[in-house]
Parts: structure tokens; C-alpha cells; sequence
């Protein structure tokens, strides 16, 4: 932790910008640089290097023509239709904020069909879905496929960052005191390649 000392008359004495700036130096030192991080959020385990598959995607060119081949989605489309008991997915991008124009396959929308499909053939089975609050751009606005998950039984985390370090100290030093406690939520003024509305000014804790 970082302690600031100061005698208090020439604090009374001082430029009003020189306060301020001090105020966000110990904010951005304590909320940037604290060591303390939640207790389980490191673990070292054993490596089970027999138990490890590649699987891989490849994309090239191939007589002028771009060529998809696709593994990885595929097979977790598998085990999920063959899951009876248990399911634990852990994806860090989980929506389709991208230029439709492109042809993408709608990965996000194929795998919210296959998990809450499975679901209702085996109702008994445990579904917990981890992502990151990028995908609800740090609460801006819903997203329509974690809440189909919620609505057919199937548990969202959505990672808790306010209990890690700052990744932006310098950035976050101006939040926090400033813009935190502003609703920054629905629609704004601010374009961003990740949404295809504009949005309040949020912190990114990228």
C-alpha cells in the first residue's frame, strides 16, 4: 500500500491541480499496483501431459479462394452432444460483434443452440458458462445469447474484475474518482469497433 505524507498547511497552501493530481497519483498507485489478488486466483497443478490433443483450425489460400478448415468447433460441438453429467465452457469473446458482411459462421449463436439443445435432452445435466464482461462491453448493454443460457437453465459467470489489479492503472486513476459512479450504461456517443451502437464512455479493463 502506498502512504502518503504531507504536512497539513502546505496542503492548504497548495494549487488546486497539484491536489488533484496527487489524489489520482495515490489512486492510480493503490487500485494499479496493490499486490493482494483474490486467494485461488493463481494455482500451480499437475501437468497432464498425457492427456493433451492438439486441435487446431487452419485458414489459407488456395487457387485464389480463402479455405476454412475447421477442428475445434466441430469437436466441441461433439462432446457437448455427448455430455450427460457435467459442462464447464470457459470462452473469453462470446458474441457477434463483427462486419456481417463478411460470411463469418455465427460460432456464438451454433454454440448457444447446442448447449441449451443438450439441455433439454438431458435435464439433469450441469452447465456452467464462464466468459469475460466484454461481451456486455463492462455492463453497456445485454447479450441476447448468455441471456437465452440463463433463460433455459444454464448457469452465466461472467468474471468478476473488480476484485483483480487495475490492467489500465493509468487509465483507471481517472475512472474511479471521476466517471464510476456515472450511469454509463445503454446507448452514448461513442463508436467502437466492438459495437454496432454507440456507447458511454466505460472502463476497459483490458
Amino acid at each position: 500500500m502506498v502512504k502518503l505524507y504531507y504536512p497539513i498547511n502546505q496542503i492548504k497552501g497548495m494549487p488546486w491541480n497539484r491536489i488533484i493530481l496527487i489524489i489520482l497519483i495515490v489512486v492510480i498507485s493503490y487500485h494499479g499496483f496493490k499486490t493482494t489478488v483474490p486467494k485461488g486466483a493463481s494455482q500451480k497443478g499437475e501437468i497432464r501431459n498425457s492427456e493433451v490433443e492438439f486441435i487446431y483450425d487452419l485458414t489459407y489460400e488456395k487457387n485464389e479462394a480463402l479455405v476454412h478448415e475447421q477442428h475445434i468447433f466441430p469437436k466441441i460441438k461433439k462432446m457437448i452432444k455427448n455430455a450427460q453429467n457435467f459442462i464447464v465452457i470457459d470462452m473469453f469473446l462470446f458474441n457477434d460483434d463483427y462486419d456481417h458482411e463478411n460470411g463469418y459462421e455465427n460460432i456464438s449463436g451454433e454454440l448457444t443452440d447446442s448447449l441449451i439443445e443438450q439441455k433439454k435432452k438431458v435435464p439433469g445435466l450441469q452447465i456452467v458458462f464462464i466468459t469475460d464482461e466484454i461481451n456486455i462491453f463492462y455492463g453497456s448493454y445485454p447479450s441476447k445469447y448468455l441471456e437465452r443460457l440463463r433463460n433455459n437453465g444454464i448457469q452465466v459467470v461472467i468474471t468478476d474484475l473488480e476484485k483483480m489489479r487495475d490492467s489500465n492503472p493509468l487509465y483507471s486513476g481517472l475512472w474511479r474518482p471521476v466517471f464510476k459512479n456515472l450511469d454509463t450504461k445503454g446507448e452514448g456517443y461513442f463508436l467502437i469497433p466492438l459495437a454496432q451502437i454507440p456507447l458511454m464512455l466505460r472502463y476497459l479493463h483490458i
